[in-house]
């Protein structure tokens, strides 16, 4: 969701909020928190109260959603979203990053918004609330955990039998970003890990992961605490020394891919299922993930990557 500044000149006293919607297409409640958040200039000068009637250049920072992608399914009171790997939940305020909430609100409005999260290099199915009471309903879902999701990952090594992880985990600060150990201080955590489909040839297994919890990197790390990490993870089970590069954006997708077994994170939300309303709904992604000719393709660099850095985090 690009920022983005925006002018315009006032030549009659005018009700700033009035200034704000008309030229600039916000809402009431978008027009009064831009003012504060001090985004709003008359003239150079900040203005802090939302009744004040101005004249002048009045200029403000503002976000245009950037939309690229289509929900892939859609009710009168939520969607689902394939996200794409790299594209970040939310924008950032340091950086002028697209975010899957451009596409929310470029598809369903400034009310909408999505329920749950997945990490950067998650791909996969988001569910959107397009109200706010929807997003009520849907977070009371997710809390009383009657909502089931289904992920698919490609796993580091040959993997044959079911495995049920139990394995407290507990948050802490990362150097960009929260992750999370294991720790029995931590809070309860269960995964339930089925291998699917053996590569010998790539070192590799698909596998299917359901949560039962929801903890932060949750699969992530019950993946590695079983010995099979997932294929392309740049956090958990690396150096130090090169996770701290990862983190900090300074390793180019060559070394990522000879570090970490591959350009992005093998993880991929695939199906999702709950009851609204009275009905039961359960949706599957439409995005290509579990192939093995997909797998090995991003086992490779991308063609751009010898002349140009990539941006992984």
């Amino acid at each position: 969701m690009p920022r983005v500044v925006k002018s315009v000149l006032v030549e009659r006293p005018t009700r700033l909020l009035d200034v704000l919607m008309t030229h600039f297409g916000l809402d009431d409640r978008g027009a009064k928190r831009l003012v504060d958040r001090k985004l709003v200039t008359v003239d150079g000068v900040v203005v802090y109260i939302k009744s004040a009637v101005v004249s002048g250049l009045v200029t403000t920072t503002i976000f245009e959603a950037d939309s690229r992608n289509d929900p892939v399914f859609v009710h009168e009171r939520f969607a689902l979203f394939d996200k794409p790997s790299g594209l970040v939940m939310y924008p950032s305020k340091a950086r002028n990053d697209r975010s899957l909430l451009d596409d929310v609100h470029k598809h369903f409005g400034n009310l909408a918004t999505h329920t749950h999260r997945l990490d950067k290099e998650t791909s996969g199915l988001v569910l959107v609330a397009r109200d706010l009471e929807a997003d009520r309903l849907i977070k009371g879902l997710f809390r009383d955990k009657e909502v089931y999701k289904t992920y698919l990952a490609f796993v580091v090594g040959h993997l044959t039998e079911r495995h049920e992880v139990h394995a407290k985990l507990i948050e802490q600060n990362g150097i960009d970003e929260f992750d999370s150990a294991v720790s029995d201080e931590g809070k309860e955590a269960t995964t339930i890990i089925e291998p699917l489909e053996s590569h010998p040839d790539l070192n590799a297994t698909l596998v299917r992961c359901t949560p039962l919890t929801g903890r932060t990197h949750q699969i992530r790390i019950h993946c590695f605490h079983i010995g099979h990490k997932i294929i392309g993870e740049p956090v958990y089970g690396i150096d130090p020394a090169l996770r701290k590069k990862y983190l900090e954006r300074e390793m180019e997708e060559v070394e990522r891919v000879k570090v970490t077994g591959a350009r992005r994170l093998m993880l991929h939300a695939y199906r999702i299922k709950f009851s609204f309303g009275g009905s039961d709904f359960e949706i599957t992604s439409k995005m290509e993930f579990g192939t093995k000719e997909f797998l090995q393709e991003m086992m490779r660099p991308s063609s751009s990557s010898s002349s140009s850095s990539s941006s992984l985090q």
